[in-house]
């Protein structure tokens, strides 16, 4: 998961996350994988050229976990679940998403941590591994809140129109059946440094995932006071329970999803006392910055100490954490 070119929205939250640890002092290698299969064998190649050399491989979405699991010999392994990498659970189906999920827990299982977007994701993965688990979702940044609600229109789908498991045409179906909303936006259509203002004028967000765990677009459009209107998901109900008048969840249908869509559009803009009540609860929950990069800082810092205690065992240990990491490689 790292932007590229073809794709400058995806993975966007570990660039951020790899900037936000170089800014707090850390000196962060990167190893891209490029897509298709062949991008597994490249990266699986970088991966044994410059683990030896690191501290700790941390390794974002379940698959690569598993490439790295198998490449990084001794070196700490920390893998981040997103959230449709393990989605499916344990239950056995015949399906390219069960393989999927078969490879990110087995290559977890050779993580000394794993770190998850929100409490559901932990009965994701098989039992062994919940001892292994923190639960820290990405975070976002939080914009200065206008005194007056600003000027909203128009409905924002909160992904890339290519991702798949999105859905897309889903909330294409959706939108088309509210009278007077004439397009549907979507962040791909605007530059990743446009987003945030994007998000600030739009009027509802829609989200319509076949799967997912926590997502940051979901986070980023709370941030900046945007009403979301989301297929009901595992990794939502929380914060929909916590922020009502901010979140709706809806069935999986068209007509679900209109009805609530049309009542979003309908309501006022949320107020500034209402969204400084949703910064205060992004706060709470650990999804801004800087403190989501110093947790994880602590989790390197234990992962390490783990390792020198003990290379077999799993257990807390002192911050010893050294940064000398190799620069950029792209594989």
């Amino acid at each position: 998961m790292f932007p590229t070119k073809a794709d400058p929205v995806r993975g966007v939250v570990v660039k951020k996350e790899v900037a936000a640890l170089r800014e707090a002092g850390l000196d962060v290698g990167v190893i891209r994988k490029q897509p298709g299969w062949r991008g597994y064998l490249r990266q699986a190649r970088a991966v044994l050229a410059h683990s030896r050399c690191a501290d700790v491989v941390h390794a974002h979405y379940g698959t690569s976990g598993f490439v790295a699991a198998l490449c990084c010999g001794r070196t700490p392994l920390v893998v981040t679940m997103h959230g449709s990498d393990i989605a499916l659970g344990p239950r056995p189906r015949w399906s390219k998403y069960w393989i999927q999920y078969l490879l990110s827990v087995a290559g977890a299982a050779r993580a000394r941590r794993i770190i998850v977007q929100d409490d559901t994701m932990v009965y994701q993965l098989p039992r062994p591994q919940r001892g292994r688990v923190v639960v820290l979702g990405q975070a976002v940044g939080l914009p200065v809140i206008p005194p007056q609600p600003v000027e909203r229109q128009g409905v924002l789908f909160l992904s890339s129109r290519h991702r798949v498991v999105k859905r897309f045409p889903l909330a294409e179906a959706a939108v088309g059946l509210i009278a007077g909303v004439r397009a549907l936006d979507s962040l791909d259509r605007h530059e990743v440094s446009a987003i945030p203002d994007a998000m600030e004028v739009a009027r509802v967000g829609l989200l319509t995932s076949e799967r997912e765990g926590m997502p940051v677009a979901v986070k980023e459009a709370l941030a900046a006071g945007l009403r979301v209107v989301a297929v009901d998901l595992p990794g939502l109900r929380s914060i929909a329970d916590d922020v009502p008048e901010a979140i709706t969840l809806t069935k999986h249908d068209p007509s679900a999803i209109a009805a609530g869509v049309a009542s979003a559009l309908q309501a006022d803009p949320l107020t500034e006392t209402e969204r400084t009540r949703l910064h205060d609860v992004l706060r709470a929950r650990g999804w801004v910055e800087p403190d989501r990069t110093y947790t994880l800082m602590d989790i390197y810092r234990r992962v390490v100490g783990d390792a020198e205690a003990s290379p077999t065992t799993f257990h807390q240990g002192p911050d010893v954490l050294q940064s000398h990491h190799p620069e950029d490689e792209q594989a």
